[in-house]
């Protein structure tokens, strides 16, 4: 297998078979504590400076019912006023301020927490979501899974191996020599997947808030509906509930910088609400451990701490409090790594990682592929017989087995030496013999 192009994609036009979460028309229908959200709505109103009903909404992606319904409990209780409409135009809005009470409030609130954005789903209804949309609900089809590839060289035995493992949606061990695109398979693996699915800003338990949704991982399918807070009418009249965000099925890669704390809630002490651990993250979707091995803890502890989710399709949280909470495991676990397996981990942690495929050396025919097509994406000719001088006067007499970063590395080091030379943009033979040796050390 061969990448000679960088990038992952998605399919479009998915044909998602299950509903988005509707909005909640009602305190009640929300399943969250009415102070909850009260509180949440001073704290809004507070460092946000909103203050009608399409404003308040456009925060906390509440409706504008249940909105109103919030503000009327808070004028109850002395916490806000009406200030007169905004504005003269028909569709003028009853503006709202903090009374005393209600900064104080606010304050009290702040300082139990700093969260003051959308309003948090239940534990329940996330791990209803979670279900509802799992990734092993997707079939993956031959043609599907060619798609996939289509910018990568991949034999039809990887393929045969690949599609089963991606249909289980269990966890696998791509291993083998580097350089030859293990985790390039494991990232390309989302390009099969076409349902969107949907991902809460947060989740409440036990009255505290855990962040989920994460701009720098998770890919909005309608990025404006994530970034709008003016709360338009039109927003406002939508259906589905603004909790949540409808997404590709997310794709989270660490490699060596994985630790055990990661996979915990993270808790921040001054904001003082939790940050959903990187499984979490990846609900629905694929987590990649790259470079398995390499990491500051021992592999038999990264692979023990997967064993119950693995094998029960739960993960068990805890809050600092002591509270532990389960919460349905659904992601495609990958781990990555080019050290033999059998070094990093015993016998019974293999036999929980479901697929174990190997990616090894590629055959001359592949190699081939991989280095035209690299050849092509540089815009570079490969004139006749070229490869044919690369393999007698580099490869063999060195007994280097072919690896599918080899044409990438020489082809733009070869370009590179062009540009210092001011020479022909063109594949020389010198510039490849020098790249070939910069690709070893010497003993």
């Amino acid at each position: 297998m061969g990448k000679f192009e960088s990038g992952v994609g998605f399919a479009d036009n998915p044909d998602t078979p299950f509903e988005a979460p509707q909005s909640p028309h009602s305190i009640a229908e929300t399943g969250l504590d009415p102070r909850l959200l009260l509180s949440l709505t001073m704290k809004v109103m507070y460092l946000e400076g909103v203050d009608t009903v399409a404003k308040i909404s456009g925060v906390v992606k509440l409706g504008g019912g249940v909105v109103e319904e919030i503000l009327e409990e808070a004028r109850s209780l002395n916490l806000v006023e009406p200030l007169g409409s905004s504005s003269a135009a028909l569709n003028a809005e009853m503006r709202y301020g903090l009374m005393n009470k209600g900064r104080e409030w606010a304050m009290e609130a702040l300082a139990q927490n700093q969260y003051a954005g959308a309003a948090p789903v239940t534990l329940d209804q996330l791990s209803a979501q979670i279900r509802a949309q799992s990734i092993s609900h997707e079939n993956i089809i031959r043609p599907t899974l060619e798609h996939a590839f289509s910018n990568l060289v991949v034999s039809e035995d990887m393929l045969g191996r690949l599609g089963p493992a991606v249909n289980s949606a269990r966890s696998m061990l791509l291993y083998g020599p580097p350089g030859n695109g293990k985790s390039s398979i494991a990232t390309a693996l989302m390009k099969a997947y076409k349902h969107h699915i949907y991902i809460p800003h947060a989740v409440e338990v036990a009255g505290q808030i855990i962040s989920i949704y994460d701009g720098a991982v998770h890919r909005p399918v309608n990025p404006t509906d994530v970034e709008e807070t003016s709360g338009s009418a039109l927003r406002l009249a939508r259906k589905n509930d603004q909790r949540w965000v409808e997404c590709l099925r997310p794709v989270v890669m660490v490699g060596g910088e994985l630790s055990l704390e990661m996979l915990d809630l993270i808790h921040n002490p001054i904001a003082k609400f939790y940050e959903a651990p990187l499984q979490l993250k990846a609900m629905n979707g694929l987590f990649i451990i790259d470079d398995f091995g390499r990491q500051d803890h021992e592999p038999q502890a990264l692979v023990n701490r997967w064993i119950v989710p693995l094998e029960m399709g739960v993960d068990f949280l805890s809050l600092q409090s002591g509270r532990k909470f389960d919460i349905p495991f659904d992601c495609l676990l990958t781990f990555s790594t080019n050290i033999p397996p059998k070094s990093l981990i015993d016998g019974a942690g293999l036999r929980r990682i479901y697929h174990k495929i190997e990616i090894t050396y590629p055959p001359r025919s592949d190699w081939e592929k991989v280095f035209y097509a690299m050849a092509k994406h540089l815009d570079l000719e490969v004139e006749p017989g070229l490869l044919d001088w690369v393999v007698d006067e580099l490869y063999t007499p060195q007994g280097e087995p072919y690896s599918n970063f080899h044409p990438k590395f020489m082809l733009e080091q070869n370009l590179a030496m062009c540009g210092y030379h001011d020479v022909e943009r063109k594949i020389h033979k010198d510039f490849l013999k020098i790249a070939w040796q910069n690709l070893f050390t010497s003993e």
